[in-house]
């Protein structure tokens, strides 16, 4: 086998063990199952809708203001604030997006417990 007929084996070689490398590789998973179910299950969904029709003066502790000031606030940021669709995940609606922040805002306490309660 001259030299050159060994560099070719070599290059074959190395390009089957990436191949196989990138076969084992574990994928990753860009939205967790449970995030993915949050339009469903979250509390910004479920909670805050059920506060909204049936329970007016709790919506309004829960975020400090009436469900009225919430749509009329809404709609004079939600152009500022909206986050576009992308093919891996979905954005999160302008509504809850408003709704996460005003509950922080009402409550003081750390955002990273939001992650899990709210959304």
């Amino acid at each position: 086998m001259d030299s050159r007929q060994a560099l070719a084996f070599i290059i074959v070689h190395n390009i089957v063990q990436k191949r196989k490398l990138k076969e084992k590789r574990k994928k990753k998973c860009w939205v967790r199952k449970w995030v993915d179910r949050r339009s469903d299950l979250g509390a910004a969904s479920n909670l805050v809708n059920e506060l909204r029709l049936e329970d007016a003066q709790q919506f309004k502790n829960f975020i400090r203001m009436s469900a009225v000031q919430f749509e009329m606030l809404l709609d004079l940021i939600k152009h500022q604030i909206v986050k576009q669709d992308t093919q891996l995940r979905e954005a999160i609606p302008v509504h809850d997006r408003l709704m996460v922040t005003l509950r922080f805002l009402a409550s003081g306490t750390y955002v990273v417990l939001y992650i899990y309660s709210m959304l």
